[in-house]
């Protein structure tokens, strides 16, 4: 909605989302994002793997995100 934009709330969500797979033991945390969002994710430290599909109007690309060492 829009007035809940710019507020951060989908940083801390996907803070707190990273926080928990890392907790959990996960290696890695892939993705299927908007590809207009490629810039916002790799701001978490997501990268680019590949274009996936058309939904609607939007291309969905794959983009992954190394939490620890394997």
């Amino acid at each position: 909605m829009k007035e809940y934009r710019k507020n951060g709330i989908a940083t801390k969500v996907i803070n707190a989302l990273i926080s928990h797979a890392m907790d959990s033991g996960f290696c890695t945390i892939e993705i299927h994002a908007h590809e207009y969002l490629k810039e916002y994710y790799e701001k978490f430290g997501f990268h680019f793997i590949q274009d996936v599909e058309i939904v609607g109007k939007h291309q969905l690309i794959e983009m992954k995100l190394k939490l620890k060492n394997t």
